[in-house]
């Protein structure tokens, strides 16, 4: 982790000094997006710094100093929530990918819900590896770039979704064009509420100022994942989100 952010905050330099070789548009879209990742992976360490040596912390410290000079680059607000809205998704994406709940708290969950009691809060997983499928289409955080940077592309893409007629791939349109409760009813009408589809609902639910369950969804999405699996095919997945979500406390996804 700590390599990756020296690795990546390094990126984010690049881009601040070289962006305009890319075009205006790409080099702010890129230092944007760089900075924040690398904003994200140092607030995710605040929790952990009892574990990091006086050279890691010393290592942090630096990256903080040299990322507070990228911070500072004016950045047009557009190119900053396209940013943001990639990044949410792609942590939301990767903890489903590689979290595996703990068993024992899911189960105790289950039985909170089945008795109406609230939700307590989830315990921490165990961490797994599992690599991603290429995708045979544009994903969601490509089309959600592409209607920025490229938007022939964008276009070009919107057409393929309706030739298509995949109601994953329609839903990814819809929500990359801020049609947020077209999107959203999209993805719900997706019966595998285990995988991305899961991640859509949060996102939309997230622009649609539905904090409880966007937080859950977005910051603990194995956790929904697990739970739906255990209650069944007929439960609602935003309302067992948002029951889940009052437990969940995290600023990450900007929904406090």
């Amino acid at each position: 982790m700590l390599q990756g952010i020296y690795a990546f905050v390094a990126v984010a330099e690049f881009w601040l000094v070289r962006g305009d070789e890319a075009g205006a548009t790409t080099g702010e879209f890129l230092l944007a997006h760089r900075r924040q990742q690398v904003a994200w992976a140092l607030d995710s360490l605040a929790g952990e710094i009892d574990g990091i040596t006086d050279h890691g912390a010393e290592l942090v410290a630096a990256v903080r100093h040299r990322l507070a000079a990228c911070l500072r680059e004016p950045v047009d607000t557009e190119l900053i929530a396209v940013a943001d809205r990639m990044i949410v998704d792609h942590h939301a994406g990767w903890r489903l990918r590689n979290v595996r709940p703990d068993e024992a708290g899911v189960a105790a969950l289950v039985d909170d819900w089945r008795r109406g009691r609230p939700a307590d809060r989830p315990r921490p997983g165990t961490f797994t590896t599992r690599r991603l499928r290429a995708a045979q289409r544009p994903d969601r955080r490509e089309l959600v770039r592409a209607r920025i940077m490229d938007p022939a592309g964008f276009a070009g893409a919107l057409r393929a979704a309706r030739r298509a007629d995949e109601p994953a791939f329609l839903a990814d349109a819809a929500y990359a064009q801020d049609e947020y409760a077209d999107a959203l009813g999209r993805y719900l009408a997706i019966r595998d509420h285990t995988g991305d589809a899961l991640i859509g609902i949060g996102l939309c639910l997230r622009a649609l100022g539905k904090p409880d369950a966007a937080r859950a969804l977005l910051t603990r999405p194995e956790i929904v994942a697990a739970l739906v699996t255990r209650l069944g095919p007929d439960v609602d997945p935003v309302a067992v989100a948002g029951w889940l979500g009052q437990a969940v406390s995290s600023t990450r996804v900007g929904v406090p």
